[in-house]
């Protein structure tokens, strides 16, 4: 991630410090007449296919020229729009200055048309190269619809069978036919007599590798992922896998290589040789995907939740799907040896179809019942929330629905719809396992890195799962109808970026942008540090004003980044004044209380009228004060929970502050002894109590008040200070405690509440007499 970062950095500013120089200049002379007849020919005649991509790509290129030629003189024409600046606006109609400004300001003007010259003429021819593309473009579209969309006759017609029989089996007569009069030519049974042994060799150390290499190095994954010693068994057992797909390859390209060096086939023969070692990797690779993201090994984890028993069925239709792929694909190359008609394609092609078909009807069954959530698990409640069950059953149901389209649209004789529907989804299907495994790659690689008890928080496999998602994108685009001149468009439209106001807003724009903010915010944060750590405690200033002081410093270091970040990239927001206007009126209206607070949490900042560490009461809430930000302070109750009070609250409304300047407070005790009690004694033992106890102070020394007559006891106060109010509770506590012992010596009584009830008529209370 470092070097990433490092990387980024370095290429910003490499594109920074390039001078932003004259090239050369195209030659107009040539793309005007280019440009001419390609429109004459798009709008008079029909050009084939072949012509219509030669003729794009001879535009892109011309394009490609323009592009870079609309920054060139880009300096130059800053500076002279600076020194017109710097001559100030033009006179208005009718009014006059001196000569000799007068004569510089039509002099840069006319330098600056000069070298704004060059920028106009590339803009235009851009402008006219991007239309003739475009209808390139429309026309190749359309015929590609017009195909997908032709119908030929069903493949299921007997009369078809037998016709794409005949043509098929002329392919392979003729292949053979190659093959005996390779055999039959004495130079080549020279060559082969002399490569012989090496023939042999590599015969059979690829046919080893092709039959048994996968076999091997399961046995061998198997015991490496059931090691116990091995910290990570999904990361070594990835790499080791990868000999599944490495080993049998590189053994069917051994064989190719031997059949080559034989010399014995003909050119049909030829195109078959060196087509076999893609058509091996195709299917092994499609194998190995299959075994990653459904594992025959118990330690390595399942990428998708099905059930158990159904792994190794899925496993296999997995490889149908792939069988089915290369019978399509060894189609498509008899196809090109003998440029079959598009009925004969559609013929030898439904079989393989039928068996894709098949396939994904089977892996779709499988798909839609994954397994079952283990017990306790979270389940989602939000439609929107990724849900991995809920996306393979959504799956599921789409295979079944592509399976039977495919099987009923090549019936009808639908062929290209049928190849691009049936093989885009095999392919995405590919695409997918892949996604998944690097995924999980990158989750075995932080557990090795960090620890597996610390790689579920850390962020940055995240972001590069991320990155790795968003990069499978363009390659599914491509199954799907894309062409790479389309992703080379949609690339450079995202390189031109968008405007903003008055400035084109590119991707680099925005990196720059990125990173000069950063950088101002890294340097805040070192300042704010400095100033937290070294500088203020060193001073007299108290807590609070200390906390105001960082803070500040970090709002305007903050708001100085922003400003330094948008001048680095040359953004003009003055067009944006108007959406500004809005904002200021969203803000005066809607945002009241949001500013309200705002502007109260930097007045709490600025006076300080309760700092962190107060105890305070504010809207019937006690505690102590946590934090404050601009916005709300929070406060922790006595009860441990945290009370979030708005800034306003605190300067608008009455907030009591029991340790504001010093921590002295006073606590009041309140006791009652029973009538007839000696009131002297009393006060004294309470005086005594109070005087005995540390915490409270002599000076003022504690008094006791005698509070009045109540309804059932003579009642006293005692009233004392504390060096600490924040013990008031554990002191009250202590003192009623002594309370209760000394009465208790001294034979005061503490009274409880007494009530005496007179019935009126209490005859009324008496059963009735029964009547004799």
């Amino acid at each position: 991630m470092l070097r990433i970062v490092l990387a980024l950095v370095f290429s910003v500013l490499a594109q920074l410090s390039l001078a932003q120089t004259a090239t050369t200049a195209p030659n107009y002379d040539s793309w005007g007449q280019l440009a001419s007849s390609a429109e004459t020919t798009l709008s008079e005649s029909d050009p084939s296919d072949s012509y219509l991509t030669n003729l794009r790509d001879a535009v892109v290129r011309w394009r490609q020229q323009f592009f870079d030629q609309q920054d060139v003189n880009s300096n130059r024409i800053q500076t002279l729009n600076e020194q017109l600046l710097a001559l100030g606006p033009a006179p208005e109609e009718g009014a006059s200055e001196p000569d000799e400004i007068a004569a510089r300001r039509a002099d840069l003007q006319d330098q600056l048309q000069q070298a704004e010259a060059p920028r106009i003429r590339a803009v235009e021819a851009l402008r006219r190269a991007d239309g003739i593309i475009a209808e390139i473009d429309d026309i190749l579209n359309q015929r590609d619809r017009d195909a997908l969309f032709e119908r030929v006759p069903s493949p299921i017609s007997p009369t078809a069978f037998g016709l794409a029989y005949d043509a098929l089996s002329e392919t392979v007569v003729e292949t053979w036919r190659g093959v005996d009069v390779a055999l039959a030519t004495p130079a080549n049974r020279q060559q082969a007599s002399e490569n012989a042994p090496l023939i042999v060799v590599l015969l059979a150390i690829g046919l080893v590798l092709l039959f048994k290499s996968r076999s091997v190095v399961g046995r061998f994954l198997g015991r490496v992922t059931s090691d116990e010693r091995v910290h990570t068994p999904g990361l070594l057992g990835l790499i080791v896998s990868l000999g599944q797909v490495v080993l049998p390859v590189a053994g069917m390209y051994l064989i190719a290589h031997a059949l080559r060096l034989t010399t014995f086939y003909g050119t049909r023969g030829e195109a078959l040789i060196d087509a076999a070692p893609d058509l091996a990797l195709v299917f092994f690779a499609a194998r190995w995907i299959a075994g990653r993201v459904m594992p025959a090994e118990p330690n390595l984890p399942k990428l998708v939740p099905v059930p158990d028993d159904k792994l190794a069925v899925g496993r296999f239709w997995v490889g149908v799907l792939a069988f089915a792929l290369i019978g399509s694909m060894l189609m498509i190359e008899f196809g090109f040896l003998d440029d079959y008609p598009l009925d004969i394609e559609a013929t030898l092609d439904f079989p393989w179809n039928l068996i894709a078909a098949v396939g994904l009807f089977a892996l779709g069954r499988i798909f839609m019942k994954p397994e079952p959530r283990p017990e306790g698990a979270e389940v989602p409640t939000s439609k929107l929330a990724f849900d991995q069950r809920r996306i393979l059953s959504l799956l599921g149901r789409l295979l079944l629905a592509t399976s039977v389209a495919s099987v009923v649209l090549s019936a009808l004789g639908y062929y290209a719809i049928t190849e691009f529907l049936t093989y885009s989804v095999i392919q995405t299907l590919g695409i997918i396992g892949i996604v998944l495994v690097l995924h999980q790659a990158v989750r075995d690689v932080a557990d090795f890195l960090v620890g597996a008890g610390n790689a579920s928080n850390a962020l940055w496999p995240v972001l590069v799962n991320f990155a790795i998602a968003l990069g499978s994108i363009p390659f599914i685009a491509l199954q799907w109808g894309a062409t790479t001149d389309d992703l080379s468009d949609l690339w450079r439209n995202f390189n031109e970026g968008v405007s903003l106001g008055d400035t084109q807003l590119s991707p680099t724009t925005f990196l720059l942008l990125i990173f000069v903010f950063a950088l101002g915010f890294l340097f805040t944060r070192i300042v704010q540090s400095a100033f937290r750590n070294s500088i203020l405690p060193r001073t007299n200033i108290e807590q609070g004003g200390r906390v105001a002081i960082v803070s500040g410093l970090g709002y305007v270091g903050v708001f100085v980044s922003a400003l330094i970040a948008i001048s680095s990239a040359g953004l003009d927001l003055s067009s944006l004044a108007i959406v500004a206007g809005a904002l200021s009126v969203g803000i005066g209206f809607g945002l009241q209380n949001i500013v309200s607070n705002f502007v109260s949490g930097i007045i709490l900042l600025i006076e300080r009228p309760i700092g962190e560490g107060d105890w305070i009461e504010v809207g019937g809430n006690m505690g102590i004060v946590k934090d404050i930000s601009v916005r709300s302070t929070r406060i922790e109750t006595f009860d441990r929970t945290d009370v979030i009070v708005p800034n306003a609250d605190l300067v608008s409304g009455t907030v009591t502050n029991y340790t504001r300047g010093n921590t002295v407070g006073r606590i009041i005790v309140t006791v009652g002894a029973a009538y007839g009690s000696d009131t002297r004694k009393v006060e004294q033992v309470l005086k005594d109590i109070a005087e005995a106890h540390p915490l409270i102070m002599m000076n003022p020394a504690p008094f006791i008040v005698f509070a009045g007559f109540g309804a059932d006891s003579l009642d006293f106060e005692i009233r004392a200070i504390l060096r600490d109010i924040s013990n008031g509770m554990t002191v009250k506590n202590e003192l009623r405690h002594q309370i209760a012992e000394r009465f208790a010596a001294e034979g005061i009584e503490i009274p409880f509440m007494q009530r005496d009830i007179w019935i009126k008529n209490p005859e009324a209370l008496m059963p009735p007499e029964k009547p004799e």
